[in-house]
């Protein structure tokens, strides 16, 4: 490194010295971050005990459901068969023991997602800054959140990128990992939308491995736990879908327009919630499909893909703060469109945008007053701020892919 500094202007030496520096702390903060989110873990809060229910009731039962005797069982597995399946080995250890478990890979899959979408997105300030990007990544109450709670959201994340960056090269691949996705999570199919309009290839090969992915776990569970799935838990349990954790377009417009135990709404019209929900998520989708109109760059791609993840997001019935993980590439790849075309209104919007996503969840409850002021009538616009950075995230990324198909002024490289 100190022969590589030497050949370079002094400015230019300082600079890399203090990147160095700067990402050696970043790094070094990022570490005692990660230490002190494990030594806190705790039993409650922890969602990690749903999914890790469902993986000791197929050891111990055969069905992950097989607990679900009521409308709403206090610790059960709700969530498709396959991921019971894929973490089945940790319902054979204690509860605490497989927690540390999970919380050990969730860490390292957050090394390699970060690592991905640097190298991915191209970015100069990312990968000039890498440490201090790991640094406020951790920070950031959506990973935080994902950690501390042993969600899922981070290995989705990573699924996700991964469909999308061996989607030209390795077709197969990334219909595995894209049917994968869906099976997991039923929320990552509004995906087929950009694999429809940009690989229709890879969209027909993950309709064939998802088929391959239900009938081996067909083979060897049988059609009980699918059919549970069905009865117990999406027919025959209720969701706290208007509650301030759901950051979608039906838990926003549930709020203001339905009466339900987390607010009081504006006013009492459930069938306007639902037309209001149906008519925006159309239009998400429909920027979306103008989003992916245009010439093929890698750069392009990882907007288009941002947009309809971001819009995935808008339009499941349920979004908890902790899946914005996954808007690490196209925040990225945002950064890397204005390295290349400086846009200083652009770039505010970007930096307001992020700032909003990151907005903690349950952010009132700190504040007798402020959590009443903000769970009544028109307070409860002012509830969600996430919701709104969704908004922007969804819009500006759609923008800047239309944008990349102008030609690139040399002067602004």
């Amino acid at each position: 490194m100190a022969s590589r500094e030497a050949t370079l202007a002094p400015d230019e030496a300082a600079g890399a010295r203090r990147a160095r520096l700067l990402n050696r702390a970043g790094l070094a903060l990022a570490l005692l971050w990660v230490a002190l989110i494990g030594l806190t873990l705790a039993p409650d809060p922890d969602d990690f005990q749903f999914y890790w229910q469902g993986a000791a009731a197929i050891a111990r039962y055969g069905d992950p459901y097989f607990l679900i005797h009521g409308n709403q069982p206090a610790v059960a597995y709700v969530y498709p068969p396959l991921f019971a399946y894929l973490i089945l080995p940790l319902g054979w250890l204690p509860l605490r023991a497989a927690q540390l478990v999970w919380f050990g890979l969730n860490v390292l899959m957050l090394a390699v997602l970060l690592a991905t979408c640097v190298r991915l997105s191209g970015s100069a300030l990312a990968r000039r800054y890498w440490g201090v990007l790991a640094l406020l990544a951790l920070l950031a109450p959506p990973t935080r959140l994902s950690l501390q709670l042993g969600q899922v959201s981070i290995l989705m994340a990573l699924v996700m990128v991964g469909a999308l960056a061996l989607a030209r090269r390795r077709p197969w691949a990334s219909a595995a990992l894209l049917a994968l996705a869906a099976l997991v999570k039923i929320y990552p199919a509004a995906l087929s939308g950009y694999f429809l309009l940009r690989r229709r290839g890879v969209l027909a090969r993950a309709l064939v491995a998802g088929a391959l992915l239900v009938a081996l776990s067909l083979l060897v569970h049988g059609p009980a736990p699918y059919s549970n799935y069905l009865s117990k838990v999406v027919l025959g349990r209720d969701y706290p879908y208007f509650g301030e954790h759901n950051i979608s377009l039906y838990g926003f417009w549930g709020r203001l327009l339905t009466a339900s135990d987390y607010g009081v709404p504006i006013a009492d019209v459930p069938w306007l919630a639902r037309l209001l929900t149906l008519g925006c998520a159309a239009a998400a989708l429909a920027l979306c499909a103008w989003a992916s109109r245009g010439p093929t760059t890698a750069l392009a791609e990882q907007l288009r893909f941002g947009a309809w993840l971001c819009a995935m997001m808008l339009i499941s019935p349920s979004n908890g703060a902790y899946t914005f993980v996954v808007l690490l590439l196209p925040l990225l790849a945002a950064v890397r469109a204005l390295e290349l075309r400086p846009d200083r209104r652009a770039r505010a919007w970007l930096v307001v945008g992020a700032a909003l996503v990151c907005w903690p969840p349950a952010w009132t409850d700190w504040q007798p007053w402020l959590y009443n002021r903000l769970h009544i009538g028109f307070g409860l616009l002012l509830l969600t701020p996430a919701f709104y950075g969704l908004l922007l995230c969804t819009g500006l990324l759609a923008w800047l892919a239309r944008r990349e198909q102008a030609p690139l002024d040399a002067n602004s490289v």
